[in-house]
């Protein structure tokens, strides 16, 4: 990523809305983003864009000191799709770093069903993610 970081204005959000993104990047962000980029202008657009500014924000709580280590991960609904050709190429620019994942909400909602302890939650989140 190292030819991208050199510049910046390839990004819009740099170049025209001079958000803070490619600063964070220039301090330490980079580290994460190992591969190179093999495509034309800005690599996080589409759908990779809110993969990055998370993944950003994540860098910025660890690098404060707010947390020893931050993960990021995205909960989708298993039938959506759409989401995973967007994950997948972000992942690879991170050469696959643990500190991205994802998973489907009905693993999520599995895993929060075992012991029972977060049964009044389960329910909320059914009841918002899948109107059950």
């Amino acid at each position: 990523m190292e030819d991208i970081l050199n510049n910046p204005d390839i990004c819009y959000y740099h170049r025209v809305c001079k958000y803070n993104y490619w600063n964070i990047m220039k301090d330490g962000g980079a580290e994460f983003y190992v591969k190179a980029y093999e495509g034309k202008g800005c690599p996080f657009r589409g759908g990779m864009n809110q993969l990055w500014r998370n993944q950003l924000l994540a860098m910025v709580l660890e690098k404060e000191g707010t947390y020893k280590n931050v993960y990021f991960s995205v909960v989708h609904h298993p039938e959506n799709h759409f989401l995973g050709k967007s994950m997948s190429e972000y992942a690879k620019l991170t050469d696959y770093s643990p500190k991205f994942n994802s998973f489907t909400s009905d693993k999520l909602i599995y895993a929060s069903s075992i012991d029972g302890s977060l049964k009044d939650w389960v329910a909320w989140y059914r009841e918002v993610y899948y109107g059950m």
